[in-house]
């Protein structure tokens, strides 16, 4: 799995690496391969290197297993965030979803794209990894590329890829939806409330910050709440 990429013998690590991908998503299709794959975090993160190929169909089966990794479970979906992380790290990217917003200007990996999103932001039940991963995808100007993107270039994707649109929709409403969240949750009357620096962890919140700020979410929401009934 470890290709090594090289201007001189670009045809050959591809080939081998759609083989790769192949044999994963083999193992993948069973629930005891998933479980084996999802134990060991290091393994997403070799699988992740694939968003390096330059094979469309390679980039969009890497993509699609990244997202059956995240929904399979809770693991799933802190070693897909893990592996974007170490895929930044290891190519000197400050964030973690730069590597996506090259694909989503692609047009064969737009919709794939856009399902590792989805399955990001639906993949947790706590409020503080969504904004975050919101966070993020807006520091990264992710969600910025894929508006503009959309606009010059809707109408041709969906020409021939009818889940485009699909995908796109769902995009923005999860997105709308948390950066709703986000809104109400920075302010309480007239108190900031700190949010967390894109560049942390997120997995510091995951141990430690989901209670907490759910808390302190639904008390945000009731005060927007009952100021709405007063006025």
């Amino acid at each position: 799995l470890q290709v090594r990429y090289s201007a001189s013998h670009e045809q050959e690590p591809e080939v081998i690496l759609a083989e790769c991908v192949l044999c994963i998503r083999s193992l993948m299709n069973t629930k005891k391969g998933m479980a084996a794959l999802l134990a060991t975090p290091e393994a997403t993160q070799v699988f992740a290197q694939g968003l390096h190929a330059h094979e469309p169909g390679v980039l969009v089966q890497v993509l699609l297993l990244l997202s059956t990794a995240a929904h399979f479970s809770v693991q799933g979906f802190w070693n897909v965030l893990d592996a974007l992380s170490f895929l930044a790290s290891s190519s000197g990217e400050k964030h973690r979803f730069s590597i996506i917003r090259g694909l989503v200007t692609r047009p064969k990996t737009f919709t794939a794209s856009l399902v590792l999103l989805n399955t990001l932001l639906s993949g947790s039940e706590e409020s503080a990894p969504r904004m975050q991963i919101v966070r993020e995808l807006e520091d990264a100007k992710v969600v910025d590329t894929i508006k503009v993107w959309w606009r010059k270039n809707g109408d041709k994707v969906v020409a021939f890829d009818d889940k485009a649109k699909t995908q796109f929709e769902n995009f923005m409403e999860e997105y709308n939806e948390v950066a709703a969240l986000i809104s109400h949750f920075r302010k309480v009357g007239d108190r900031e409330i700190p949010m967390m620096p894109s560049g942390e962890k997120i997995d510091t919140l995951h141990m430690l910050a989901p209670k907490v700020l759910d808390r302190v979410l639904n008390l945000t929401l009731s005060c927007v709440s009952s100021s709405n009934r007063t006025d």
